[in-house]
């Protein structure tokens, strides 16, 4: 299962990347299939009963070149609910901060009401860690991208599969913080600094990288539910 929901994300990035987006969220229900959402609301009706894991991105920050900044990257909160078939979770996933703002927060509403959090990062600075509703759940915070328009590189992601922090280039780009993930579930890499204006942080949630216009949007976030028998 780890390799599949690993290898679909890798998917999702890069379809993301190219807003080439077209998802069937009525599919018929393939166990061990993850479902992935993209920026936007969501309702996920639970296909079949059982403990179901939702992994929440907030999007990452994006660089500005003028305040001599790239993008933190978004935060993680990773929780198990036991779900009936039928039943509707409420998805909101949060876009990447453009030139200079920041990424806004993710969030899933379960039926009971009980609401889960990702937050955004804010500038330069990653996002900080959720407070956890339970004791199992997993939490981790973004990390800051790189500042002060010297060249320096953003701050890995945390947990054990963060992404990277993007690299500082020229000597004066910096690059945007690694994005936090575990398992299989991979944060995105940070951009990295560069002195054309292309690309962006990484979905989900990394930050985005300084260039020599005003800096480059942050990765947005990203929901991922799977059945985590």
């Amino acid at each position: 299962m780890a390799g599949s929901i690993a290898s679909r994300v890798r998917r999702t990035r890069k379809s993301i990347a190219r807003k080439q987006i077209a998802y069937d969220f009525n599919r018929v229900f393939t166990r061990n299939q993850p479902y992935l959402f993209p920026v936007g609301t969501h309702n996920f009706v639970v296909p079949v009963s059982g403990p179901w894991r939702f992994a929440v991105w907030g999007g990452g920050a994006g660089a500005w070149n003028p305040g001599l900044y790239a993008g933190g990257s978004g935060a993680l909160y990773s929780a198990k609910r036991f779900l009936e078939r039928g039943q509707i979770v409420a998805l909101v996933v949060g876009h990447g901060g453009f030139k200079g703002q920041n990424g806004a927060n993710s969030t899933a509403t379960f039926p009971n009401g009980e609401v889960i959090t990702a937050a955004g990062a804010l500038g330069n600075t990653g996002a900080v860690a959720p407070t956890a509703n339970r004791p199992e759940d997993i939490v981790f915070a973004g990390s800051n991208g790189g500042s002060g328009g010297t060249g320096a590189s953003g701050v890995a992601g945390l947990g054990d599969a963060g992404g990277a922090g993007g690299a500082g280039a020229s000597g004066t780009m910096d690059g945007g913080g690694g994005a936090p993930g575990f398992g299989s579930l991979r944060g995105g890499d940070g951009q990295s600094g560069t002195t054309g204006a292309i690309g962006s942080g990484e979905t989900p949630a990394g930050g985005g990288g300084m260039d020599n216009e005003q800096g480059r949007p942050g990765g947005h976030g990203l929901i991922i539910a799977y059945l985590d028998e």
